[in-house]
């Protein structure tokens, strides 16, 4: 063990007491499945890295969202169904050797990576600044479902299993066939650093072997695109630059000034947006009129009616696509958004970080003010789990996305068409389901998401504010909403 390192090395060191030369394999199992430790969802996965011999680099692939062919990721949610109990996760020889597997929640990780036997032949890496051993006493790695719970995935037990290659040791002689195994915090200086546990060199340095990627960013699912690893790692670095500077060691104040920075850095693209949707809505509201007499005309000649409908926005300069540009702002902004919210999902430094002490004491779990035994609530607990505390921040957000959501609908165009207006309330309303998806979430993402649509409101009141100077509000126009919509 060594002590200035989370790494632990392991020696299997067999002896040949024989005058014969005999064959051996070692098979070690382990690590085994980490503690769930999220109330929300179990984000539990393995994660291999392979040597593509091909390109020369590790590839490590990235959870939950590669295009790698190479890297392998298993969530823990579908380990329950694998094909006799197992599944390979790669040769240790050979093509495309696994270099190392890993075992992973939240916040930790333990990662296995065989170490060679005697002095190894050396693998380039494609940069030219690292190179990696060969490693020929691993011949293949699985993943093993020890016990499996159908109606439970999460309580399925898996362990890793490396099998050994047969290796021959001569009369009276021996080898060893050692492992290298990190168990520790996912600590981003730690997984990119060049610490090596059994060197002075940087060639088994977890940067080279990209132990990195044992953070998962991306959740999957349709925002599974929009999540960029190297975004999220560069906000929360600038997140650590706020906590050490000007945040006075406090994690929550440093979200907030966060997410200032972000909404002043975006605001052009957001005021850009929303001029464009209200110049949109007020051309649509002056032809509205003779939108639905055309509509009305022709409702039985579709095509027909399409010509008029055109010839009206062409006479008005009317784009009937300008309300879809003027959200193109915003879909620039989501990579940022999303970065943002899911680094702070599965930051190790939110961990027991205080934001207001004795209210929010720990930013990566939620604000409890008052705790019971978990009880399961019929329809609330379908969308928010077990309820077992009072969390004040879901609270808050309901209340801000109220306000924010009618202040969306005074500024949306209203539709003549009563199928549409019922569709857009649906729309309106549904938003204030995010507080019960958000009721057990860690309240550092909700101190986060509440900065935000606060931020978003004061976006809104300064866009009006340029809004009603151009004319296309009137002077009389609210701060947020106009005085006839406020009624």
């Amino acid at each position: 063990v060594d002590p200035h390192s989370y790494e632990v090395t392991i020696a299997h060191e067999v002896k040949n007491l024989t005058d014969s030369a005999i064959k051996v394999e070692i098979v070690q199992l382990g690590a085994t499945d980490l503690p769930r430790d999220n109330v929300q969802m179990d984000n539990r996965f393995y994660h291999a890295a392979k040597y593509n011999t091909l390109k020369k680099f590790v590839d490590a692939g990235s959870p939950s969202w590669s295009n790698s062919s190479v890297a392998v990721d298993l969530p823990h949610g579908s380990l329950q169904k694998l094909p006799n109990g197992t599944t390979e996760i790669g040769k240790g020889v050979g093509n495309d050797p696994v270099v190392w597997i890993g075992a992973s929640n939240r916040f930790f990780a333990a990662i296995v990576r065989p170490l060679p036997r005697e002095t190894p032949k050396m693998l380039d890496l494609y940069e030219g600044t690292h190179k990696i051993p060969e490693v020929d006493h691993i011949a293949e790695i699985h993943v093993d479902a020890l016990s499996v719970d159908t109606t439970d995935p999460s309580k399925t037990f898996t362990v890793m299993r490396l099998e050994g290659s047969r290796i021959e040791i001569a009369p009276n002689g021996q080898t060893n066939m050692p492992l290298a195994v990190f168990f520790g915090p996912k600590k981003r200086d730690i997984l990119q650093g060049e610490l090596a546990a059994k060197t002075d060199t940087d060639q088994y340095s977890f940067a080279a072997y990209d132990y990195i990627k044992m953070i998962r960013f991306s959740q999957g699912g349709p925002c599974g695109p929009c999540t960029f690893d190297w975004l999220a790692l560069f906000i929360l670095k600038f997140l650590d630059g706020l906590v050490t500077t000007v945040a006075f060691g406090n994690y929550g104040i440093a979200i907030m000034l966060l997410v200032i920075i972000v909404r002043l850095l975006m605001h052009p693209l957001t005021r850009a947006s929303q001029i464009q949707m209200a110049t949109m809505s007020k051309k649509m509201s002056v032809i509205a009129p003779e939108i639905e007499a055309a509509k009305k005309r022709y409702a039985k000649d579709k095509q027909k009616q399409q010509q008029e409908l055109m010839r009206i926005y062409k006479e008005n300069n009317v784009n009937p696509a300008g309300g879809i540009m003027g959200c193109l702002p915003m879909l620039l902004q989501m990579p940022i958004w999303m970065a943002l919210y899911a680094g702070l999902a599965v930051d190790i430094d939110l961990r027991h970080a205080s934001f207001i002490p004795g209210w929010i004491a720990d930013l990566s779990n939620p604000d409890a003010i008052l705790s019971w035994a978990p009880v399961n609530v019929p329809v609330l607990s379908w969308l928010m789990g077990p309820i077992g505390s009072l969390n004040l921040l879901p609270l808050l957000l309901g209340v801000v996305f109220f306000v924010q959501m009618k202040v969306t609908t005074a500024s949306q165009p209203k539709s003549s068409d009563p199928q549409q207006q019922q569709m857009q309330k649906m729309s309106q309303w549904m938003i204030m389901l995010f507080p019960m998806f958000l009721y057990s979430a860690p309240s550092g993402l909700n101190v986060y998401i509440f900065a935000s649509t606060i931020g978003g409101l004061f976006d809104t009141y300064l866009v009006r504010r340029t809004l009603r100077k151009k004319g296309i509000l009137p002077a009389t126009a609210g701060a947020l909403m106009n005085t006839d919509e406020k009624k």
